[in-house]
């Protein structure tokens, strides 16, 4: 473990994973940086089977990104314990652990993949800084317009927010060991709306419950379930008049920029994902979207936490990355992506 400082007293955890294997070492260091209610070992649910090793045997040198509030960080106190918001892990966390990788390998940027809250916490972290220390990056499932599903109510929605950005702590990794006799008797139920089932083991299922969750701050929570109730869009465009969390951003995003989503990712649908591709105008950048007509030839359609750790995602998510990140070129007109228009208030999302 690497102990990382923040400006404000925490003390973050980074774990380097160093290039191993017959492939050539890259010369850009990689960080992975996990989403929300998570830590790094969502990238590593078993053995050799996740993005983490394939990453590793490809020649990358990988470090896992863990925010304040997961159980290795330190608060400077036991009273500001789970005192944070979003804006602490983009303005306060982000910098810090990109500031440690770059003076760890010498190396003056490097690339990101982030999944779920990790992409998002890119787009903010752009947002305020710019992205020059960003070389090339992926976001998998970051969704960046957000919404609610049909019959929930956006008022009732609302004042869940407010309650739970009240609450100090929210006791996800505590519920989460209660559903671990019902994934080992019917993973299938309990993936439905986490992630395909087909696509991991039942031991992989339970480390997913067991080792990879982490309680949250209410503020952190409260802040997408506002999003949600508002059917806000994360950084929505100066020139657009509709509500945001913050208006504009994605004009200060200039690297190369990657955006992967997925059919039957029913967290971050591909139409909430896909915002943040067609915002980030002044970057090279490109959408993949799996089990769409124009997804790669003989790939599945992935769920939400699979898309980051499974033996499918080793298989069709990695060339991706790789391909991505080792400067590759466009995986097909940036046009043909998405061929339909995205209305603006109906789609459902979550980090």
């Amino acid at each position: 473990m690497i102990p990382v400082s923040t400006e404000d007293g925490w003390v973050l955890q980074l774990h380097r994973f160093r290039p191993r294997g017959p492939a050539p070492p890259k010369t850009t260091p990689l960080i992975l940086a996990h989403g929300l209610n998570m830590n790094r070992g969502c990238w590593a649910l078993s053995p050799g089977t996740g993005l983490l090793s394939a990453l590793q045997e490809a020649g990358f040198d990988v470090y896992t990104a863990e925010y304040r509030g997961t159980s290795g960080s330190r608060p400077p106190s036991r009273r500001v314990r789970w005192s944070y918001g979003p804006e602490d892990h983009y303005q306060k966390d982000i910098p810090a652990l990109i500031s440690k990788v770059k003076q760890i390998s010498g190396s003056g940027e490097v690339d990101w993949v982030g999944h779920s809250m990790g992409g998002i916490l890119l787009y903010l972290y752009a947002r305020t800084y710019g992205s020059s220390s960003i070389r090339r990056a992926v976001t998998l499932g970051s969704p960046s317009q957000f919404g609610l599903p049909p019959l929930v109510p956006s008022r009732a929605t609302l004042e869940l927010g407010r309650f739970v950005s009240g609450r100090k702590r929210l006791l996800g990794s505590f519920f989460c060991w209660f559903t671990v006799p019902f994934v080992a008797l019917s993973p299938r139920l309990f993936a439905a709306t986490f992630l395909r089932a087909s696509h991991l083991s039942r031991r992989e299922a339970i480390s997913l419950c067991t080792h990879a969750f982490e309680d949250v701050s209410g503020r952190v929570h409260g802040f997408f379930i506002d999003l949600a109730a508002r059917r806000a869009q994360l950084m929505p465009p100066p020139e657009a008049h509709v509500n945001g969390y913050l208006q504009g951003g994605f004009e200060r995003f200039e690297s190369p920029l990657l955006v992967v989503a997925s059919t039957q990712d029913y967290l971050a649908p591909p139409k909430a994902v896909a915002r943040a591709w067609e915002h980030a105008t002044r970057s090279y950048r490109a959408f993949v979207c799996f089990g769409s007509t124009e997804s790669p030839d003989g790939s599945p359609s992935f769920g939400h936490c699979d898309l980051a750790s499974s033996t499918a995602a080793r298989e069709h998510v990695l060339p991706l990355i790789e391909a991505w990140l080792s400067e590759g070129p466009p995986l097909a007109p940036p046009e043909a992506r998405l061929r339909e228009p995205m209305p603006q208030d109906s789609d459902e999302a979550a980090p």
